[in-house]
């Protein structure tokens, strides 16, 4: 009978916010002070910055414009290279695949996007040079080739799936096949479409492809660092005389952020994070916060001493300390939507009354504390004892089905054992246990099989472990 988990209601009632210090003390820095300091020193500084701003506006249009081209060009390079290797893909996995949706997406591309037309628009538009534009136009006079290697694989697998070519876009349909290809079976026909879309031949346009990409972007880049450099020394200029004045902001804008984290930032997320997880403030930050904090913990302190005092009376039985009914009624609430094993066990002190008659209430309130420290020693942290009333038990046992009846019936029978054999001067008493399994969670069945099995033992014995054989489901 291991611990399986920890149950829920049986937690500590101590708070770890009463360790904290009671202090008052309420000294700091005052938030408004700092701000009107902080606003002073600001204005003095943008003042001046804005100054320098009017003459650095005009240049630093400039540059930025140069610098927009730049990204422009190599956006543009990209994009032609991208729709290249897009159509590559395509038409190669049109012929690993066979799937026509591949032919659909290579045209869709090249003759709807026209990702490589619009780029190259742009890049006549653009500070590049001559030296760019060629390069580019040789880029694209490969691709171009390569699309007609391309035509006639695709020419090839549609030939060889059956399909009919008048519904293809036009330039397969005018794409012929050589009469020794049009010969081949259709298997011999796919395999020469794809060795014809990854031989040497195909990768080295596409190389070319690519070298002519980079040539085009290396010499706009080049034409375009002359446009920046020019810009960039207009603006070094006006920077310069910038630079005093965006130190002293920026230094004073860490003492800004520095001052809001340390003096609100900080202690707010420490109030969240403490109000969160029920504990009482730390005394931190702005002489506000702090004068705050102190009232929230006397505040904090009252109200957490009264909640745990109700809460404790409310939840247990006022002499053996255990859970009373009402804790039962919540915790079987809980499980009803529970589908592990749960055991429902009665428990009754035998002849209890006779023992109030004959030896007093006071003994008895002994026998039933005795006999709640028994119960308590005996079951796991995640079983759940209560006081039912009077002289009854009830425990709530989870993951426990009918394969455990042994080891429940050996520690209720040292229960009997200990209190057959008293060491503490208490009379001579035992229990009687009824037990019941389900094996989804609890049910109003549960108690009334565990009640019961309690009645056979009264009835005919006492002292006795007896088990509802019936399991629910």
């Amino acid at each position: 009978m291991a611990d399986k988990k920890d149950h829920p209601r049986r937690r500590r009632t101590d708070n770890p916010g009463f360790a904290l210090p009671r202090s008052m003390g309420t000294s700091g820095l005052k938030i408004k002070n700092v701000c009107i300091v902080m606003m002073v020193v600001s204005a003095v500084i943008y003042v001046l910055l804005m100054m320098k701003s009017v003459q650095l506006q005009s240049n630093y249009n400039s540059l930025q414009t140069s610098t927009t081209e730049y990204f422009g060009a190599n956006g543009d390079a990209r994009r032609i290279n991208e729709a290249s290797d897009y159509m590559t893909d395509q038409v190669r996995m049109f012929s690993i695949e066979l799937n026509r949706s591949y032919v659909d997406n290579y045209f869709r591309e090249a003759k709807v996007s026209h990702n490589r037309e619009r780029a190259m628009e742009n890049l006549k538009t653009r500070p590049v040079g001559a030296d760019t534009i060629e390069y580019f136009n040789k880029a694209i006079r490969y691709s171009n080739e390569l699309m007609d290697t391309e035509y006639y694989a695709m020419r090839l697998i549609v030939e060889a799936l059956g399909y009919g070519i008048d519904t293809f876009p036009p330039e397969l349909q005018d794409t012929q096949l050589a009469p020794a290809d049009a010969a081949l079976s259709a298997e011999a026909k796919i395999w020469k479409a794809r060795a014809m879309l990854f031989d040497s031949s195909y990768q080295q346009h596409k190389s070319l492809i690519r070298h002519n990409l980079d040539l085009a972007f290396a010499t706009a880049v080049e034409a375009m660092d002359d446009i920046q450099r020019h810009n960039a020394v207009l603006v070094a200029d006006n920077m310069f005389q910038q630079k005093v004045c965006i130190t002293a902001l920026f230094v004073l804008t860490l003492l800004i952020f520095g001052a809001i984290i340390v003096l609100v930032v900080n202690p707010l997320n420490n109030y969240m994070e403490n109000i969160r997880a029920g504990r009482m403030l730390d005394l931190s930050g702005a002489y506000e916060f702090r004068y705050l904090a102190s009232t929230y913990n006397s505040i904090f302190e009252r109200n957490m001493t009264n909640q745990e005092l109700l809460r404790h009376k409310a939840e247990h039985d006022f002499l053996t300390g255990l859970m009373n009914r009402g804790s039962f009624a919540d915790i079987s609430d809980m499980l009803r939507d529970s589908t592990n094993d749960v055991a429902m066990v009665l428990v009754d002190v035998d002849v209890f009354k006779q023992i109030n008659d004959k030896y007093g209430h006071a003994t008895g309130d002994k026998i039933l504390q005795k006999v709640s420290k028994l119960l308590l020693g005996a079951t796991r942290n995640s079983d759940s004892v209560f006081r039912l009333g009077g002289d009854e038990f009830g425990i709530i046992m989870t993951y426990m089905t009918p394969e455990d009846k042994s080891a429940i019936a050996e520690k209720f029978n040292s229960i009997n054992d200990a209190m057959q054999h008293p060491m503490d001067g208490l009379p001579l008493c035992s229990i009687s246990v009824g037990v019941a399994f389900s094996a989804a969670g609890y049910r109003e069945a549960l108690y009334l099989n565990a009640d019961k099995a309690l009645y056979q033992v009264k009835r005919s014995k006492r002292g006795g472990v007896n088990f509802y054989q019936e399991v629910l489901e």
